[in-house]
């Protein structure tokens, strides 16, 4: 958890967080374990989705929260409801794991019942079959880059949304790079440095 400018405090989790937002500004956490004495207390902090290995702290009421705050370890942790609403890339798993067990027993069901089988029972249960191995496959196969290159490319984008057409320069004090660029710099990688 670190404060960033322009972007209030943020919370840096450790791979993707796998959140939606789903038609809500913001959602309902309770931190527990971050070592600091507002955060672990507090029992009405929100949440916006901003990236998916960040999020934005907010007040009870969704509202930035003011100050600095930092620290490198803790939880989150979301209410059950809320939490099966809003994971799931595209379909929340609320709904998606159902429907998963309802085709699970209909080809239990198909199996169980083939000895009357007609065509369209043969052919879909090695159907689901597939589709359910394909979705388990390309689940097991996503790479996934540490969230400290996600950042650094974050940051490669942020750099040339800046300056897009970068010129080389000469020697001297004008090629120097100036400390707001370096405060930028570690303020934009504080949740991975140690202080």
């Amino acid at each position: 958890i670190s404060f960033e400018r322009g972007a209030g405090i943020v919370i840096t989790t450790w791979g993707q967080h796998g959140l939606q937002q789903r038609m809500r500004q913001s959602l309902p956490i309770v931190l527990s374990g971050a070592g600091n004495k507002f955060l672990d207390s507090s029992s009405k902090l929100r949440m916006r989705v901003i990236g998916e290995d960040r999020l934005e702290l907010l007040d009870e009421h969704g509202k930035s929260l003011a100050g600095e705050i930092h620290t490198s370890m803790g939880w989150i942790v979301l209410p059950a409801l809320v939490s099966l609403l809003h994971t799931g890339r595209y379909v929340p798993l609320a709904f998606s794991v159902p429907l998963l067990i309802l085709v699970g027993l209909v080809g239990v069901v198909f199996v169980f019942h083939s000895i009357h089988a007609s065509v369209l029972d043969a052919v879909a249960l090695p159907v689901a079959f597939l589709a359910s191995a394909a979705l388990a496959w390309g689940w097991t196969r996503r790479k996934v880059p540490p969230p400290v290159q996600r950042r650094l490319a974050l940051y490669q984008k942020k750099l040339h949304e800046e300056n897009p057409d970068p010129q080389p320069c000469e020697r001297g004090p004008g090629r120097a790079v100036q400390v707001g660029q370096l405060l930028d710099l570690l303020d934009f990688f504080k949740a991975f440095v140690q202080s």
